[in-house]
Formats: C-alpha cells, sequence, structure tokens
C-alpha cells in the first residue's frame, strides 16, 4: 500500500505544480524545506510527515483528495486531521455551505427529525447523476 500511495502521491503531484505553473524548486523554498525533498515526493520516493503535508495542501490550496485520490490509502489519523481542518478552512471561505450547516444544525438541535428526513431526502435528489450506489 505504502508505494501505491507514493505513486498516486507523485502522479498528481506533478498535475498539481503543474497547473499552478510551479517548479519544485519553488514549491521547495515556499514550503521552507529542501528541494531534495520535494523531488522526492514528485519521483515517488518518499511523501510528505504531517507537517509537510499540511503546508503542501494550504500552499497549493487543494484536498488531500486531490493529492490521494483513494482514501485507504491515507496513512494515518494525522492525515485525516489535516483534510478535516481544511476542509473547515473551505467551510468559513463558502457562505451557502455555512448557511446549509447551520440549518442541519438548528434541526438537530429542535429534534425536528421530520424535516432532517426531509433535507437528506432532497440532498440525495441533487446528487449528481452517473454512478449508482450499489
Amino acid at each position: 500500500m505504502d508505494r501505491k500511495l507514493k505513486k498516486t502521491l507523485s502522479e498528481n503531484l506533478k498535475k498539481q505544480l503543474e497547473a499552478n505553473g510551479l517548479t519544485q524548486k519553488q514549491l521547495a523554498e515556499e514550503l521552507e524545506i529542501r528541494p531534495q525533498t520535494v523531488n522526492s515526493w514528485v519521483l515517488g520516493v518518499s511523501y510528505p510527515n504531517e507537517k509537510n503535508m499540511s503546508r503542501l495542501l494550504t500552499y497549493l490550496k487543494c484536498s488531500l483528495r486531490e493529492l490521494i485520490d483513494d482514501p485507504t490509502l491515507i496513512p494515518h489519523d494525522g492525515y485525516r486531521k489535516i483534510s478535516d481542518r481544511i476542509t473547515l478552512m473551505e467551510y468559513d471561505k463558502n457562505p451557502e455551505i455555512h448557511a446549509l450547516f447551520d440549518y442541519i444544525v438548528a434541526l438537530v438541535r429542535e429534534n425536528d427529525t421530520g424535516k432532517l428526513r426531509e433535507f437528506f431526502l432532497l440532498m440525495e435528489d441533487c446528487r449528481p447523476s452517473g454512478k449508482e450506489d450499489s
């Protein structure tokens, strides 16, 4: 699994660098790490520790899922905490998500299971079609 994680991260990091018009050296400078470290990520030799992964996601403004497409490859809970923190940062920037979350919290506090059920059924109907759940 470790090899698959490194390969996946390598491929997606290359895409992120290209999309952001960055070189490995520029990324290393921004993250204040050695260029050899970034190069080892890009080559699939290693992957970032929690601190560097957090800084990498923040700098690239991407999610953990964009770098590691398969959640089963996420190596430990620390990465999940990073992903949750980045998601919360995005939540704070998006007023629509904020409003939806506040609405759900209010329904839970009121213990209004009927409205909660309606809300989630509506959200399920709004999901993009394509893959059906099994």
